[in-house]
């Protein structure tokens, strides 16, 4: 992955991951252990969280399609090393929140997708997504 190419976003907008049942699978372990770097990078990379949580409902039986997806939240990762959650010192002190859902948007279960982001100065201070 050292000589992939960046891309802007974690995920192509408007992907619906599924089970991929009839898919080639891979190896658990190593899907596992991308998956767990992933988590680990969310406490500073809120960004990473709603990636990280879609691929992590299939680490039982990973397969190619669900490897590419990791793989390209790692592409994303490497156009982006030098974003950080930075907190000024006497910043504006304007309190600013986002947030996002997605209707029944699970295909598998049609659960729905929910999100929120709190930002302090520009700093994010709060986040959450949800299924």
């Amino acid at each position: 992955m050292m000589k992939s190419n960046s891309i802007s976003n974690p995920i192509v907008p408007g992907c619906k991951a599924n089970k991929d049942e009839d898919g080639i699978k891979v190896d658990e372990t190593y899907y596992k252990q991308l998956v767990g770097s992933l988590m680990y990078l969310t406490t500073t990379r809120p960004d990473m969280m709603f990636i990280t949580c879609l691929i992590s409902r299939y680490m039982s039986k990973p397969t190619k399609l669900h490897l590419l997806v990791a793989k390209g939240a790692l592409r994303y990762l490497r156009g982006t090393v030098n974003f950080r959650i930075h907190y000024k010192k006497g910043g504006s002190g304007e309190l600013l929140a986002f947030t996002d859902s997605d209707y029944a948007g699970d295909m598998e279960d049609m659960k729905s997708t929910s999100g929120y982001v709190f930002l302090l100065s520009f700093g994010a201070v709060s986040w959450s997504s949800k299924k």
